[in-house]
């Protein structure tokens, strides 16, 4: 998650889909039921895939600085140059 503050809110007020769907659409917040059943997060969909998008990237990012700490690395010249050769026929990227 981005660290949201969750909104709390009690199962029994919602009890029917479209309310949740209602509530979870209308905050780019998730959304925490708590119910006798346990508690749940209700976000929308668009959220979801956001908040995904997002830990992907930093896991990406907390993977290349262990790889450029370890000295796992090319120079960018040297990337570019085998790009060239492989895609452009040797052409300046």
């Amino acid at each position: 998650m981005r660290g949201d503050v969750m909104i709390e809110r009690n199962a029994e007020n919602y009890k029917d889909y479209e309310s949740l769907a209602e509530l979870a659409l209308s905050s780019s917040e998730p959304v925490r039921i708590s119910g006798a059943s346990g508690k749940f997060i209700v976000m929308s969909e668009e959220t979801y895939l956001h908040d995904r998008w997002v830990a992907e990237v930093e896991s990406a990012l907390e993977r290349s600085e262990q790889d450029f700490a370890a000295g796992r690395y090319y120079p960018a010249e040297e990337v570019f140059r085998e790009l060239s050769e492989k895609y452009f026929n040797g052409a300046e990227i």
